[in-house]
């Protein structure tokens, strides 16, 4: 009789662990999925900004060349409401990267919107130089948007997670 027990207990402890077992295989299906399109998301935020980037950065050389070359230029990008932010050219029209204006202050001014990556990831920000000339890193969320203001070339690339 206690051999009849034991295995309707077994079966039922059996019956309970499939479904329990089904549940967090899916769950971890899902959390996954998740964190891959925030992944997703993160890296075609950075591709958008990239190309605001140099959109704002070449309409801000026709509003400089426009207004007879000023420095700084007192720039506010056509759809934003707001005082103009000021933002300095090189003789060329290029943004300057200097100590007047770093890699935070140039995206303020070109793009209008906190260094935040999906409305809640604080973008880190730096600036370096390489044989292209001076650059902007802005990294969040394992992505790297590098960005060299005076010729307006961009790369985005992932992070590695250990850095």
């Amino acid at each position: 009789m206690n051999e009849g027990r034991d295995a309707e207990g077994q079966r039922r402890w059996l019956g309970w662990l499939a479904p329990v077992m089904v549940i967090l295989v899916l769950w971890a299906v899902v959390l996954l999925q998740g964190q891959r399109s925030r992944e997703n998301a993160a890296k075609a935020q950075l591709a958008q900004a990239a190309d605001q980037l140099i959109t704002q950065a070449n309409l801000a050389r026709a509003d400089w060349l426009l207004h007879g070359k000023p420095q700084p230029l007192q720039w506010r990008p056509a759809a934003v409401e707001g005082e103009p932010l000021p933002l300095y050219l090189d003789e060329a029209g290029r943004p300057l990267l200097d100590e007047r204006q770093g890699c935070g202050e140039l995206w303020l001014a070109l793009l209008r919107r906190p260094l935040l990556l999906l409305g809640q990831t604080s973008l880190t920000v730096s600036a370096g130089h390489s044989q292209q000339g001076h650059y902007c890193d802005y990294v969040g969320d394992g992505h790297q948007l590098r960005w060299w203001p005076h010729s307006g070339v961009s790369e985005l690339s992932t992070q590695p997670t250990d850095q």
